[in-house]
């Protein structure tokens, strides 16, 4: 956890060009001295409303023990029939003095789904990462790759249904080491708006590690409210959780009792900060 304050100023450049220039300064509220960062970010945006988005952005960070260059590209695509193209990329090298420089890199490429005239919202997409020398593995070089597919249907507007399915592959390879493993998820859920703003979400999910590995079985049940038309706060508890955040976001899955806030993005939203989003 933590708490962040900077400075950001946006200037129209064109008819939907801005340029922007920021500072943001990071403090961790978690004892962790070495998270801590001031940044300085320059960079350009492009935007035609129902059209596109392309941004693109440079930061210079600076960190108790190291300094970091990051580089970051998002846009995306509406195109016909209900399809949305969404793209999101960071680079991040840090120059060391006694050891490899580091560098990273993150990227995600997704196809969204929503038609008008049905109750049906679908999202393919591929996450793709790469880390070499990072300061939390000085000596390894990590690969990996996530497919996944989502399928949500609301045949009612007090019921809606989830299924996804993902496969991961991972090549780690540490100090002369090299692994590859392969998993699979399955999952089902189920949302129930019982009420204005509460829904109970009952959800079971297989997780299978290929190769002879293990089956993970797990179950659970929330109870959520949503505040503000835009922040939603539940309680729960599962059944043979795991934790695996190349899987899991900001799914709650952990075995036992626990409490999750989630941020809801949508038009309604992004509407309250004005036109040009």
């Amino acid at each position: 956890m933590g708490a962040v304050a900077g400075l950001k100023q946006s200037v129209r450049i064109s008819e939907g060009l801005y340029g922007t220039c920021a500072f943001e300064n990071f403090f961790s509220l978690s004892d962790r001295e070495d998270e801590e960062y001031f940044s300085a970010k320059t960079g350009l945006s492009l935007r035609r409303p129902a059209s596109h988005l392309v941004e693109g952005h440079y930061e210079y960070r600076w960190q108790e023990t190291r300094t970091k260059h990051l580089l970051r590209l998002n846009a995306s695509k509406q195109l016909r029939g209900g399809f949305t193209a969404l793209l999101k990329d960071v680079l991040a090298y840090s120059p060391e003095d006694e050891r490899d420089d580091a560098l990273s890199y993150h990227g995600r490429l997704g196809v969204v789904y929503r038609p008008v005239t049905l109750p049906v919202t679908s999202l393919v997409g591929v996450k793709n990462s790469y880390e070499r020398y990072t300061p939390v593995n000085p000596g390894a070089v990590t690969w990996k790759l996530v497919l996944a597919a989502d399928l949500n249907v609301m045949p009612a507007p007090a019921h809606e249904v989830r299924l996804k399915y993902a496969f991961k592959h991972v090549e780690d390879f540490s100090y002369g080491i090299s692994l590859s493993t392969d998993a699979d998820l399955l999952l089902s859920q189920y949302i129930y708006h019982f009420a204005p703003c509460w829904d109970v979400d009952v959800w079971g999910r297989a997780l299978r590690q290929r190769g002879g590995g293990t089956v993970g079985l797990g179950t659970g049940i929330e109870v959520g409210r949503l505040f503000f038309r835009c922040l939603r706060v539940g309680a729960g508890y599962s059944l043979g959780g795991f934790e695996d955040p190349d899987f899991t976001g900001t799914d709650a899955w952990s075995s036992g009792f626990g409490l999750r806030v989630q941020l809801i993005l949508s038009e309604w939203v992004l509407r309250e900060f004005g036109s040009r989003f």
